[in-house]
């Protein structure tokens, strides 16, 4: 299994995010948007500042890693391009996010529910 394509990765995370956010409702649009920003804030920590450089080519202090999915023994992916253990990890995440979404579907409807 391949890496995902960085760029592609952020382009599309960012797209999805500022998507979901504007669908939602006036109401909630706050504590949606503050939770995504919650989701990415782990890698704005550890991985920006080398992706940065990466791209760019600035030379950003680079810190060693605080969140622990970051780490080489849990991410594969960003150190020798294996994502089995990235894969499995988003594969858990999405199936424990969809069984709270459907438990809870009648309060995610009104998330998303028109102001009008």
């Amino acid at each position: 299994m391949t890496a995902i394509n960085s760029k592609l990765d952020a382009i599309t995370g960012l797209t999805m995010i500022l998507t979901i956010t504007w669908l939602t409702n006036k109401k909630y649009r706050l504590i949606i948007g503050l939770s995504f920003l919650g989701c990415i804030f782990p890698d704005l920590i550890d991985l920006f500042p080398a992706i940065i450089n990466k791209q760019i080519g600035l030379s950003l202090p680079i810190i060693e890693k605080i969140f622990p999915w970051h780490l080489h023994n849990y991410s594969g992916s960003i150190y020798s391009d294996s994502c089995n253990n990235s894969t499995l990890n988003h594969i858990l995440l999405l199936l424990t996010v969809s069984i709270v979404v459907w438990c809870r579907r009648t309060d995610a409807k009104l998330i998303f529910k028109s102001n009008i």
